[in-house]
């Protein structure tokens, strides 16, 4: 704000005066549709699919969703099963099942036919079909000595029982699994019915429960049904290996290891890898181990041990044929940094590799500037991107397009406020707009290989994003008021061409637009409630105030005088709080143009300087006259006798009487009276002012000062030099003599001589 007049009369006036447990298997499935743009809303409790979630362990800085396995197996061990190799091959395929398992969470029952026992005893009666748990890898050894004490028909109840145990299941994966060889003829044991098994198991398929059918040799063809995840296949003498590692594979959605990867014993890993389950077959299968390049041993997590064919068959089948070729083991190697093994083994005909990447999220947060922000102290409001891409958790470089990743990988954000009751969904990538005042919730989640899942949530470090203040954008809102018209002076008789009080806006020194403007509340005020008109002026950031007029634009005569104008702006943005600020502008109203009260200004100066100059030009005496001691000296008996002499001064305006007299007796005193001239005037400093003597009074005959002498010729003093003039009769002029400011004074008489030396004090 300029204030013109204002500063040029105090010029004047100065002048005159701040680890994830991992998990062994799988993910729960990514349900939301991650291919959206547009944001939608989602139910809050844990966010989208998220049933569990792991602690953070082991170095993992992501937390990975981690599903719990609830498998029940249904084991045909009816007399048919015995009549060819199925029920060999069955007990292979469930002991290949509970290789695969984490024990640590994971269930499988398996549900016999008919009853049995587990510990490899061969009883003429007895045992039991209830389930079977299998809680360790010790107990897959009961898989192998399982014997059927009472062979017999193929009912359809265990099928029942094993669906009525899953239904009670809190897993996560319920599988249904069905091993068996031929056509199913009764309800319940002993009970005999036809049975439409592809109906029956149909059925039974949906719900949460997926069903695998394994049917052997004469077994009845099931057609499935993807949709309700019911999963058929029919294995043939040679087929089973593969048909296990495919069956493994949709149960246990397990990744397959291309087999470019491995090379002989040379295995290449181009992704860090969680677990990696070395599945070998062969009658001599034997896995050895897996060392890196540094020839360091990768640790083993569960060993399945070699499993293979089973010789323990059932009551009244001593004779069933058994398939010596299965045989095999599988071996869970965890924590696999990308670089090159070895593997070692012997005997397998078959090596099947199953993978599980150790893979992390990174999380880019950028604001509208392009700035990568870290939220950890609250963020400003405003509009932000917010990026991610799944890293390797060894080496943190972006694998989110890599081969092993799978080629349907999938991110989104899911970000909500406390004032909000949903998620809403954001695809990878997308702006979202944070506002002030409101503690955000945001976590990621992405899908890769079609079954794991990967989310943000408890991530140590982005655990800001799990609940960060928003806080009002940092800005600086600035008004400028400024006074257009000329000197701030408005003329009340040129009125129609007064210009406006401009106010101008500006937002972290940018002007506002015309949006930003419209969110400004503008106020005025002027003193002496002189009325005015406001008017924003679009584009230019900036208002128009018109004074004395009214809402429409009417001149109203003013009252002349000084005015102050106060602009207040309160600025409230999008994401901003209120803002305000405040500028003053001054001015003036008159009948008569400004021009006549610079005049008289300029016309005082000069009065001023001219008394001033009158002042220095003057005259004047020193400021002090030095004085000291004085003798006076006579001639008695014809010998100069000296003593001291009472000196007097006295000094009246430009008058200095000096006067003394002798401390002997003496028939006249001793005395003398000079008249001072001021010669020099105020712009010479006193010390150095000199005075001029115009007059002498005193009885002596002759007096020397400064070293001129001075005469009293006929009553009348004269310097001693215009003597003979004066004796010739001509005119002497009066005394003017100029002497420095300390002379010194000396006195005669006839008789005598008397000194006066004026050094030592001052005569005030």
């Amino acid at each position: 704000m300029t204030k013109k007049t204002g500063v040029l009369y105090r010029v004047f006036s100065l002048l005159l005066v701040l680890l994830m447990i991992t998990s062994t298997f799988c993910m729960i499935p990514f349900t939301a549709d991650a291919e959206t743009s547009t944001a939608s809303e989602v139910d809050i409790t844990n966010g989208p699919g998220i049933t569990n979630e792991t602690d953070i362990a082991n170095g993992t800085n992501v937390t990975k969703v981690e599903k719990i396995y609830d498998i029940a197996v249904v084991f045909d061990n009816s007399g048919s099963m015995y009549k060819n190799q199925a029920w060999c091959r069955a007990k292979y395929a469930m002991e290949i099942f509970a290789s695969m398992l984490n024990y640590d969470k994971d269930k499988l029952h398996i549900f016999p036919m008919w009853e049995v026992t587990t510990d490899g005893s061969k009883p003429n009666s007895g045992g039991s079909h209830k389930a079977i748990a299998i809680k360790s890898k010790d107990d897959i050894d009961k898989i192998s000595d399982m014997y059927t004490v009472r062979p017999s028909y193929t009912p359809f109840a265990p099928i029942k029982e094993a669906y009525n145990y899953l239904e009670d299941s809190t897993a996560d994966e319920k599988w249904l699994v069905i091993l068996t060889d031929g056509a199913f003829n009764q309800e319940a044991r002993g009970k005999d019915a036809t049975i439409d098994l592809q109906k029956r198991v149909s059925s039974l398929a949906g719900n949460g429960i997926k069903i695998q059918y394994l049917g052997f040799g004469e077994a009845t063809e099931l057609e499935g049904n993807n949709k309700k995840e019911f999963f058929t296949k029919k294995s043939s003498d040679t087929s089973l290996k593969d048909d296990l590692i495919g069956i493994c594979n949709a149960i246990f959605q397990r990744s397959i290891l291309p087999g470019d990867r491995l090379n002989g014993e040379n295995l290449n890993l181009d992704l860090s890898m969680k677990n990696i389950i070395v599945f070998a077959q062969g009658a001599n299968a034997k896995i050895t181990s897996l060392k890196d390049s540094n020839g360091n041993e990768v640790p083993v997590s569960l060993d399945s041990g070699q499993r293979k064919y089973s010789e323990i068959k059932a009551k009244g089948y001593s004779d069933a044929p058994v398939d010596k070729s299965l045989a095999g083991q599988v071996v869970t190697f965890t924590g696999c940094p990308k670089g090159e093994y070895t593997l070692s083994y012997t005997g397998a005909d078959k090596i099947q590799i199953f993978y599980e990447p150790d893979v992390d999220i990174d999380v880019s947060l950028v604001n509208s500037d392009g700035i990568k922000v870290d939220g950890s102290d609250g963020i400003a409001a405003g509009k932000y991107t917010l990026t991610s891409r799944i890293v390797d958790a060894s080496t943190g470089e972006d694998v989110t397009s890599h081969e092993l990743m799978g080629n349907d990988v999938k991110l989104n954000t899911y970000a909500k406020t406390d004032k909000d009751s949903k998620y809403t969904k954001y695809a990878n990538g997308s702006e979202i707009v944070f506002y002030p005042d409101e503690n955000a919730n945001v976590y990621i989640e992405g899908k890769y290989l079609s079954k794991y899942t990967i989310t943000s949530k408890n991530d140590p470090r982005l655990a800001w994003l799990s609940n960060f203040t928003v806080k009002s954008q940092a800005v600086e809102f600035l008004i400028d008021a400024t006074v257009l018209q000329s000197q701030a002076w408005f003329k009340t008789k040129s009125h129609d061409d007064w210009k406006p009080i401009r106010v101008a806006m500006t937002l972290d020194g940018q002007p506002l637009t015309d949006e930003q403007l419209a969110n400004v509340n503008f106020n005025v005020t002027i003193s002496d409630n002189l009325p005015y008109r406001c008017e924003p002026i679009p584009g230019e950031s900036a208002y128009n105030v018109y004074i004395a007029q009214d809402e429409k634009g009417n001149y109203t005569e003013p009252e002349t005088g000084k005015y102050t104008l106060t602009a207040t702006a309160t600025y409230s943005g999008e994401y901003v709080k209120e803002i305000i600020a405040e500028d003053s502008a001054s001015f003036e109203i008159q009948k008569y143009s400004k021009f006549w009260r610079w005049l008289l200004w300029v016309l005082i100066i000069l009065l001023l300087l001219a008394l001033w100059l009158i002042y220095m030009l003057q005259k004047v005496l020193p400021k002090s006259i030095i004085k000291g001691s004085a003798s006076f000296n006579t001639m008695s008996s014809g010998e100069l006798d000296s003593s001291f002499v009472d000196v007097e001064y006295r000094r009246k305006g430009k008058s200095l009487t000096i006067s003394g007299s002798s401390a002997v007796e003496s028939t006249e005193q001793c005395s003398a009276s000079f008249e001072i001239r001021a010669v020099d005037n105020r712009f010479t400093s006193s010390k150095r002012r000199r005075i001029a003597i115009i007059d002498i009074d005193s009885p002596c005959d002759e007096i020397k000062i400064a070293g001129t002498k001075f005469l009293n010729y006929e009553g009348r003093w004269i310097k001693a030099s215009d003597l003979r003039r004066a004796e010739s009769g001509n005119e002497v002029p009066p005394i003017d003599h100029t002497i420095s400011c300390s002379p010194r004074f000396e006195l005669s008489r006839s008789g005598g001589l008397s000194t006066l030396n004026c050094k030592t004090k001052t005569i005030k």
